[in-house]
């Protein structure tokens, strides 16, 4: 289980997902580095609850 013990904002999760989508089209990450940012995020999202709004 992750450090973190607030629960995660969906908000703030899509715009990460976005950003890492932007970093990929600029050129910033390769694919690969992408995928495993992606992997690794995901997997973080599967450990906490979501915020309840």
């Amino acid at each position: 289980m992750s450090d973190r013990t607030a629960p995660l904002d969906p908000q703030r999760e899509a715009r990460a997902l976005l950003a890492l989508a932007t970093h990929v089209l600029v050129g910033h990450l390769t694919p690969q580095e992408a995928h495993d940012v992606l992997h690794a995020r995901l997997a973080g999202l599967w450990e906490q609850p979501a915020r309840q709004q």
